[in-house]
């Protein structure tokens, strides 16, 4: 057994539970499929599906904790959504679950018996992941757990592991060990871990057990898909066989997504979204006859509709090899007859047929993201925004589509319908390309009608909601505001005529110059693209969207706040949210991208005092309540509130966000999410965290997308310890 050294974990232990073999209650339901045992011979029985009961999550590093939630049981990930935006990034850690004190000095002999599913992971299976147990405050070994049905997807398997004779007779603890990595992390859930008096059924007792995942063609996974609610999955695996018969991307994190079908010319039947690469194998190729396990989600687009039979993260096992993704030809049109194809379908509809498309890149659109970038096209080089490649794959060598180009696409038409604006765009979506003569160079947008901030302003409003400008324009003017940090060389800023101007124009996600590595306050810039009227929770922004930039003038030195000019803990005194000014509660608006903006009003539904605040809840993104900035010196804090959902099984999570120079936000710190909360009535919720140092930062309190209830709260207050 391999050996850990003691680690700084046991002032918990302290915290949990006595358990012994005798005299034990048993509050859980008993499973049926390990030999019969009866509530006296457990010694130790805990379900996570609705708290960590006794067990403790500690950290030998990073940040990352074990968490419980009442569907999956106890949860440990290192990719995730920490900052509430939507967009999950790694974390590294070392974390550890551990059990309260198992008095075994009675027994015979004990064997463990876990509940479990392991999901995203890599050939560091084994050694991420471990069921560690020790004597007393000793040293850890590792328990001889299987991993045969692990790794790759979230089937739950049941285990029994025979606890060795040198433990019998003594009080142990048990562990479990999970390591994420910088650019990796499996995702860990553990619906219950007992341990029972006896030996484990199954000879070894490491024997998974296992349900039986039916096999199905690709058309009957489409039909068990299209009778699940919209974006719901199903609960049971299946294993589906058939041929890949389109790739979609280039391989991402040792995944890729592509199209199958019962016969290798059967077109998109049923879609492998970002499936698991076998080991050895570096892509997937068309024509590939492959047999993909996963459970079946039935995937709807939010702004087409469109319904897309999937199985997300499939694990892939391969029959036969196929032959070289190359594209099929389907049939040659011009750009003006696959428009007026296009045009003839249904809203959102996708042809039946594949079409192939020749003619010139007219302009491009965006960056290059995933080796996918966005054109339009026409049958000249002049010939205006025809029909557009959505997403076009790049060919191989290939960096980047320049303006000019003549090329020949392949794939399904798609009529594309703009629910917000009900423009329709006539498009084929990741289609594959073949370049038949190099465009201009470089791919330079022509200048568009020269205004300024205030013009432009005025011009976007002007605009239907949501609508943008036929004509491209060039605004020119002075940065005032640098939003959030670089994104595939894009950034976002605010500018205005002046440079004291405040905040007039947007200019949302601004590709960089070359050589320029950030925009700065104060740098005199002349932008070019088509106007936008962005308009969300009724808030609108002018705005140019994926704007050419021009640098006139270089900009002030780092937009660095001073230390001081931050609200001091002694002058943060709005937890009652009795003052308000503007339809917000004073000193709980982040000028920052911590607060969620239109989502707080004001509610005469008190814990005490007149007023509480409502901060909505919604299914499609996690809301988040900010405090103004703050300045903490280093310690320790204690936060406590009160919140009241306005159904059954609201859920809120505390925490803060630090401040990076600039102001804007850096990595979110967030607590143990607090759910199930019952409608009706007033819940105290408390959250602890440390400071090293002095920190600008905002406070938060996270309203989760699951379950999307409105919350009130009230009553916040934070003292150091």
């Amino acid at each position: 057994m391999k050996k850990y050294f003691k680690l700084l974990l046991f002032a918990a232990f302290g915290l949990g539970a006595f358990t012994a073999c005798e005299d034990v209650p048993e509050p859980y339901n008993i499973p049926t499929n390990n030999g019969g045992v009866t509530p006296n011979d457990y010694i130790l029985s805990q379900s996570f599906t609705s708290s960590l009961g006794d067990f403790t999550s500690q950290s030998e590093s990073g940040s990352l904790t074990w968490t419980s939630s009442s569907k999956y049981g106890a949860i440990i990930t290192g990719y995730d959504d920490w900052d509430g935006t939507g967009n999950k990034s790694n974390k590294p850690g070392i974390t550890y679950l551990i059990s309260p004190e198992i008095d075994l000095t009675a027994c015979d002999s004990a064997y463990v018996i876990i509940d479990q599913a392991i999901n995203y992971a890599k050939t560091t299976l084994n050694d991420d992941h471990a069921l560690l147990i020790s004597i007393g405050a000793g040293e850890w070994e590792t328990l001889p757990m299987s991993f045969t049905g692990l790794g790759s997807s979230f089937t739950y398997v049941t285990q029994n592991i025979q606890i060795p004779q040198e433990y019998i007779g003594q009080k142990v603890h048990l562990a479990l060990k999970h390591i994420a990595h910088d650019s990796y992390s499996s995702t860990w859930e553990v619906k219950s871990l007992k341990v029972a008096k006896g030996k484990a059924p199954g000879g070894n007792g490491q024997t998974p057990i296992n349900p039986e995942i039916p096999e199905i063609t690709c058309a009957q996974a489409v039909e068990l898909t299209n009778a699940l609610a919209d974006g719901a999955t199903s609960t049971d695996m299946y294993t589906i066989t058939g041929y890949i018969t389109e790739v979609i991307g280039s391989v991402s994190r040792n995944q890729q997504t592509f199209w199958m079908a019962d016969t290798k010319g059967g077109g998109r039947v049923f879609e492998a979204y970002y499936a698991n690469l076998p080991e050895g194998v570096t892509e997937f190729k068309v024509g590939t006859k492959v047999k993909i396990t996963g459970q079946l989600m039935k995937f709807v687009n939010n702004t087409s509709g469109q319904v897309t039979p999937e199985i997300k993260n499939a694990t892939v096992e391969i029959l036969e090899e196929g032959g070289p993704d190359t594209p099929t030809t389907g049939i040659e049109v011009t750009c003006a007859q696959a428009a007026e194809l296009t045009n003839a379908l249904a809203d959102n509809a996708t042809s039946s047929e594949t079409y192939t498309v020749t003619g010139y890149i007219t302009e491009v659109v965006g960056s290059v993201s995933r080796d996918q970038q966005t054109f339009w096209m026409a049958d000249t080089k002049d010939g205006g925004k025809v029909f557009e490649a959505y997403w076009a794959n790049l060919p191989s060598g290939v960096t980047a589509f320049k303006k000019g180009m003549k090329v020949k696409i392949t794939g399904q038409l798609m009529k594309y319908v703009n629910n917000s604006t009900g423009q329709v765009t006539p498009e084929i979506k990741n289609a594959n390309v073949e370049i038949l003569e190099n465009g201009d160079d470089p791919v330079t947008p022509p200048a568009g009608t020269e205004v300024t901030c205030a013009q432009a302003a005025e011009l976007t409003n002007a605009l239907a909601d949501g609508a943008t400008s036929s004509e491209t324009y060039t605004v020119t003017g002075y940065i005032t505001e640098v939003i959030g940090s670089v994104s595939r060389n894009q950034q976002s800023f605010w500018m205005a005529d002046t440079k004291d101007g405040g905040k007039v124009f947007e200019a949302y996600y601004a590709n960089l110059p070359d050589g320029v590595t950030a925009f700065k306050k104060g740098m005199k810039v002349k932008i070019t693209g088509q106007l936008m009227k962005y308009v969300r929770n009724d808030q609108v922004t002018p705005e140019i969207k994926n704007a050419n930039v021009e640098i006139l003038e270089g900009g002030d030195d780092p937009d660095t706040p001073p230390t001081t000019g931050y609200t001091k803990l002694a002058d943060f005194n709005n937890g009652g949210f009795e003052t308000w000014t503007d339809g917000v509660p004073a000193q709980w608006m982040s000028t920052n991208t911590a607060s969620t903006s239109g989502v707080l009003s004001q509610s005469t539904d008190a814990h005490s005092g007149s007023y509480s605040v409502n901060v909505a809840g919604k299914s499609s993104g996690n809301q988040r309540l900010a405090s103004t900035e703050l300045t903490l010196e280093a310690g320790d804090y204690a936060i406590e509130f009160y919140v009241k959902p306005e159904a059954d099984g609201g859920s809120v999570r505390p925490g803060y966000v630090p401040l990076k120079d600039d102001g804007s936000v850096g990595s979110y710190v967030y607590g143990d999410y607090v759910n199930d909360l019952p409608a009706g009535q007033w819940t105290k919720v408390t959250h602890s965290f440390s400071l090293s140092e002095t920190t600008n930062l905002n406070l938060i309190i996270m309203n989760p997308k699951n379950p999307g209830k409105s919350v009130l709260i009230d009553d916040y207050t934070i003292v150091k310890k």
